[in-house]
């Protein structure tokens, strides 16, 4: 997604305007195994391309590192 927005010369976030999710915001699932809201994706994908390369190569080492252990980012 991050080459077709650079291609388009758009935000990542481009993709998420006016994006309705209401139903995955409201659907009272669990919030440890919830999907990322709408707001949290653009803020996310806002931030994510503001930072640069060794920053987001760094970031997604960190984010790989907790998938791997289950660690809990919150503790």
């Amino acid at each position: 997604m991050w080459r077709i927005a650079s291609v388009l010369s758009v935000p990542i976030s481009h993709f998420f305007e006016n994006l309705d999710l209401t139903d995955a915001e409201t659907s009272g699932a669990d919030p440890g195994t919830a999907h990322l809201t709408p707001s949290q994706a653009r803020e996310l994908a806002h931030i994510f391309t503001t930072l640069d390369t060794s920053r987001r190569e760094a970031v997604m080492a960190f984010l790989r590192s907790l998938a791997q252990t289950g660690q809990d980012v919150r503790s």
